[in-house]
């Protein structure tokens, strides 16, 4: 892997892990001008020396894959290409490729709108390699009904539960919840009294939104929410 390509990729996991346009990643490390920082990034003028040093310091999993670029491509980077074409890898250390986190840009709703989603008809755009959450999968949190636990733009890491769900479930719990029509919420799950059998009452930590039901057979399937990882401050 080049240099150029590492600088690319270190960029494009900044931005998403911290939650920056390219713009504020340039202006981080000492670029005031966009343009100077934009034409360093597509090759156009040559790497000042020390910016991959600059980056590494800006987050410490881009710091780690940035360590591995020196050592054999094929053993520490797990790559894949995005619906664009574009290759991102991050390095596999110890784990196998499947303790891997895949990371899919597609959003769970923090919020009571309407959002199209089908998962499993997408590659993910890259791997995470983060132990703690090892057999999850992540996603964004878009929208502020969970805060201030999660805030809008957090990475999501959730396991996707085995039909049994339908029987016996541990409410009070985080869940990402997919609706057989595409809509999806990240909620608190209660049970809901009146009929617990055949609904779910879906709660917001933001007491602004108010808590709903939704039948159990219009769901298409639930995700626990293990944890997150914040991409802004406040």
């Amino acid at each position: 892997m080049t240099d150029l390509q590492t600088l690319k990729i270190s960029v494009e996991l900044i931005k998403v892990l911290e939650g920056s346009s390219q713009k504020e990643v340039g202006n981080k490390i000492g670029y005031t001008n966009e343009s100077s920082f934009s034409q360093v990034v597509n090759g156009k003028v040559p790497m000042p020396n020390g910016i991959l040093d600059k980056l590494a310091q800006m987050n410490s999993n881009v710091k780690k894959f940035i360590s591995a670029i020196n050592m054999n491509e094929d053993d520490y980077i797990v790559k894949t290409e995005t619906d664009n074409g574009v290759i991102s890898g991050l390095r596999k250390f110890n784990p196998s490729s499947s303790e891997l986190i895949p990371y899919y840009s597609a959003d769970f709703m923090a919020g009571n709108s309407d959002v199209q989603y089908d998962d499993g008809t997408r590659h993910p755009d890259y791997y995470m390699d983060i132990p703690e959450f090892y057999g999850c999968t992540a996603f964004r949190a878009l929208g502020d009904s969970m805060e201030n636990i999660i805030k809008s733009s957090s990475v999501l890491f959730g396991i996707k539960l085995d039909d049994d769900w339908r029987e016996s479930l541990e409410y009070g719990q985080i869940y990402g919840v997919v609706m057989k029509n595409g809509r999806r919420y990240l909620k608190y799950i209660r049970k809901y009294k009146d009929d617990p059998k055949n609904y779910f009452s879906l709660e917001s930590e933001n007491v602004k939104y108010d808590q709903f039901e939704v039948k159990k057979d219009k769901i298409k399937n639930l995700w626990l929410i293990q944890g997150w990882m914040d991409k802004r401050a406040s």
